[in-house]
């Protein structure tokens, strides 16, 4: 990314406080899942803006922000030198007015700035959300005519332009993409997933707009990959029948999750080891639906599996139950009693707890020291054959603890300056190992995801 991002949680208070002094400089309050944060978001890069983005979290919003910042509680939101700017159209002109001359909001040319802002009045995002919760004809309906409204205006409106490029002004980027396609490139996707829908079949020059944009360079360093807004829009759908579905006897494996959660990660990475036919209802930690615990796992965890509608629980159990049905008991070692028992033991000495434990570097050392001497001395007959704890065999022992060496490897590094495996070389060589794996390398997201999603843990 061109920009410097941190988690407004990872903040402290002197530091936030700072940022409303007459300091000079850009410090834009965002949320990468949101349409209306990426117009500004975008257009801060398309314009070299010298800003840093402070990402705020709106399925949990801090009190902070909105008690001392944006009272509104609404993001985007930007200090520029200490001057509080909202609104994401009024942010993204703010922006290009300041740094970008004006271009993209047409500020010299009047006749094609109020053709800009008559398409992009006429772009309603009411009933992209609205098909999204409630798939009916009637709401397929309502977002086609929306659709249409636009569609015409770039088709009569801007006929002139129509042969110098894809743009409703042609070649030439405008507010009107700014304030469209940030909306148009999420629901293109979250439509299609969530209900098949293709969202813009019937409209070619919204279709061709979204395709150029996508091609350019400042769009490509402010989005993320297709499933961080599958998970983030998820909470919009509204899938109760779908959802009630999956307590029947269908046959079919349902693994409720979250992406970020290492308990979670086991279960997920053994479904992928063991070639199950298993797909992902992905639960939100910051705010969990009241129904998934009322109707669902009434524990309120994640993983939880529905396997032809019988209920399994717990994250150890279900990758035991995953790799018994579908992979023959090879990880966790079925068929080899004397293998088991010595995965299970590198398992059982394995404690969470101080992992999330702030200033208790002993007592993680201290289990770390006891998986490490499991590997070296109870396993030693392996040492020689490989990493893993039964050597070459990928075993219960790594599924068991790896999700865990994996996230806090890169969350210790980055908020304690604490590097989690020196001096355990034997648990280094099994995270680098398991990273090569295909399966692994599947069901992880890139290093910032966890930053970002584990600030709230730093106590910063």
């Amino acid at each position: 990314m061109p920009y410097d991002t941190a988690a407004f949680e990872s903040l402290s208070a002197s530091e936030l406080d700072a940022f409303k002094q007459k300091d000079g400089k850009l410090h834009l309050f965002s949320n990468i899942a949101c349409p209306y944060g990426h117009r500004a978001l975008w257009t801060a890069v398309e314009v070299n803006a010298p800003f840093h983005v402070i990402e705020v979290s709106l399925a949990n919003p801090p009190p902070a922000y909105s008690d001392k910042f944006n009272r509104y509680g609404t993001v985007p939101y930007l200090l520029s030198n200490g001057n509080p700017i909202y609104e994401s159209a009024i942010i993204a002109q703010y922006l290009d007015t300041k740094f970008g001359n004006g271009e993209i909001f047409r500020r010299n040319n009047p006749e094609e700035a109020a053709l800009a802002q008559l398409a992009a009045a006429k772009f309603e995002a009411g009933p992209l959300y609205q098909l999204l919760r409630k798939f009916t004809d009637e709401n397929v309906a309502e977002l086609k005519e929306s659709l249409a409204e636009v569609e015409a205006v770039y088709r009569i409106n801007g006929a002139e332009y129509r042969s110098q490029g894809p743009y409703l002004l042609g070649n030439t980027l405008s507010n009107t993409e700014i304030l469209t396609a940030t909306v148009l490139f999420r629901f293109e996707i979250v439509l299609k997933h969530y209900h098949n829908f293709d969202l813009l079949t019937d409209f070619p020059l919204l279709a061709a707009a979204l395709a150029a944009v996508k091609t350019r360079s400042a769009f490509q360093q402010t989005i993320r990959e297709p499933q961080v807004y599958i998970d983030m829009y998820a909470k919009f759908v509204n899938n109760e029948a779908e959802l009630d579905g999956f307590k029947q006897k269908d046959g079919k494996v349902h693994l409720f999750n979250n992406i970020i959660c290492p308990f979670g990660h086991r279960a997920l990475w053994t479904a992928v080891e063991a070639n199950a036919p298993f797909h992902v209802v992905e639960v939100s930690l910051a705010d969990m639906p009241a129904a998934y615990i009322e109707r669902f796992n009434r524990f309120g965890t994640v993983p939880y599996l529905l396997s032809n509608g019988t209920p399994i629980y717990e994250s150890a159990i279900i990758a035991q139950y995953l790799d018994t049905k579908f992979g023959n008991g090879e990880i966790f070692r079925h068929h080899d009693p004397e293998e088991a028992a010595l995965s299970q033991l590198a398992a059982a000495k394995f404690e969470v707890g101080p992992f999330y434990q702030d200033e208790n570097v002993e007592a993680l050392k201290e289990t770390l020291t006891d998986v490490e001497t499991i590997y070296r001395v109870h396993a030693a007959a392996y040492r020689s054959s490989g990493p893993f704890l039964l050597g070459s065999k990928l075993g219960g022992a790594e599924i068991l603890i790896v999700p865990f060496l994996f996230r806090f490897e890169i969350l210790l590094k980055h908020y304690r300056n604490i590097d989690l495996l020196s001096g355990f070389p034997l648990l280094q060589a099994v995270l680098a190992a398991a990273r090569t794996r295909s399966a692994f390398q599947d069901t992880i997201r890139d290093a910032q995801f966890y930053i970002d999603a584990y600030a709230k843990y730093a106590n910063k």
